[in-house]
């Protein structure tokens, strides 16, 4: 499934970029032999269209050439795709986040830009958009038969301007109308951090980003000197991030060199171990991740690694199951193409690309105590209970997923 952030942000750090031949030699001398006679079928195609369709005259051969490969690419997959030069260089802007959004994290999923996860403190999550709500409309336009590409340039925009567009949430059938300001969304990555009950801590990571580690290693080593003796590490709707980070925060519980993911593809160049690069942390106490369904990428990679090695017991409901790697391969013209090329595995084999992690122990929760407690854990801390109430309408909820995690961590509750 075609993913992205609405910022947007790409994962960079699992999308290398190799080199293509010009477009032009797409049917030239370097295709392999089983494969020419199938390119000149097309060609012949092409030239038919060019000499015999009536208003020919009109045609981009060029333009239809990578319409063309577009197709075939999204034959094969959600995630592969053509970018002509000008979608080329967005998606570079996209990897380096450098303009404002919504502040969600998107993908591809039934002819529909479909939301993964909002950001925490977003204008995405403060309108209460949920994962697996559905991009139907914006501006009042109907996005059907719109591509992924042509949705998101619609969505994104400047900082500070508004942008009114409608959601269907297939939970519940509702269609519902949002209006939000865009903004540079710039979220601190390690948050919560604190003694949620004597002993056990609690630390929640809402992205990985190029300075989690350092975050949550310094989290760690505040818990620590307050004495931790068990702890809750919270990845709801964490819609993953840097790969790297993934790799240092679960290699905090590895021994060095050990592998905490790693990927495998049909050409071995893209088969891959990433390995713990820091000794194994001191203290045996027990760890629960709380994980759902906005849980993803690099957040899996967490807490799959974790589970595997059975450091950790995971609570809460199955990932949301994005593992794939894609290849941007870089043709001479500028142009691009976007194709899967390996997958992730935990350090025990399983493979997380459609697949999610299961937890330990499910704990369900209703659509709508879910929203509450997107809302709660965002704010209900820095204002108060009076001031939250006043503010959203609702009392406090009880975190059933929570309470759950922390009998796992007093031993009270046996997965």
């Amino acid at each position: 499934m075609r993913r992205g952030f609405i910022m947007l942000v790409f994962f960079a750090a699992l999308i290398p970029v190799a080199a293509l031949s010009p477009l032009g030699d797409l049917f030239g001398g370097w295709l392999m032999p089983g494969h020419r006679s199938e390119a000149r079928h097309f060609q012949q195609t092409l030239n038919m269209v060019a000499d015999h369709f009536v208003g020919a005259e009109g045609i981009d051969t060029k333009e239809l050439t990578g319409e063309a490969i577009d197709g075939l690419l999204k034959s094969l997959d959600e995630n592969s795709e053509y970018l002509p030069k000008k979608e080329a260089v967005e998606f570079e802007i996209e990897t380096e986040q450098r303009y404002g959004g919504i502040g969600v994290e998107v993908e591809w999923s039934d002819d529909r830009v479909t939301i993964v996860s909002p950001f925490e403190g977003s204008p995405g999550e403060l309108v209460g958009l949920l994962p697996g709500d559905q991009i139907v409309r914006v501006e009042g336009d109907s996005m059907d038969g719109k591509k992924y590409r042509e949705v998101i340039e619609l969505l994104r925009g400047p900082a500070g301007s508004n942008i009114r567009f409608s959601i269907f949430r297939p939970s519940d059938k509702s269609v519902l109308d949002k209006e939000v300001t865009r903004a540079v969304i710039k979220v601190d990555s390690v948050r919560g951090v604190e003694m949620i009950e004597p002993g056990i801590g609690y630390i929640r990571i809402t992205q990985f980003g190029t300075h989690t580690f350092e975050e949550f290693d310094a989290a760690l080593e505040e818990l620590e000197g307050e004495g931790l003796e068990g702890l809750v590490l919270d990845l709801r709707n964490n819609p993953g991030g840097v790969l790297s980070a993934a790799v240092s925060v679960a290699g905090e519980f590895f021994e060095k060199g050990e592998t905490v993911v790693y990927t495998k593809g049909k050409d071995q160049s893209h088969d891959k171990f990433y390995r713990s690069d820091s000794p194994m942390r001191d203290g045996d106490y027990p760890i629960v991740v709380l994980v759902n369904n906005g849980s993803a990428s690099a957040s899996e990679i967490v807490a799959g690694a974790l589970q595997d090695i059975r450091r950790a017991h995971l609570v809460g409901t199955k990932t949301f199951g994005k593992g794939s790697v894609q290849t941007i391969f870089q043709y001479q013209s500028g142009d691009a193409m976007r194709l899967t090329t390996a997958m992730f595995f935990t350090p025990g084999g399983r493979v997380i690309h459609k697949q999610g992690i299961e937890p330990n122990v499910v704990v369900p929760v209703e659509l709508e105590d879910f929203r509450k407690l997107m809302l709660q854990r965002r704010y209900l801390k820095g204002l108060g209970s009076l001031a939250f109430v006043q503010k959203y309408g609702f009392d406090p909820i009880e975190d059933k997923q929570l309470e759950v995690a922390l009998k796992v961590v007093r031993g009270k509750f046996f997965p």
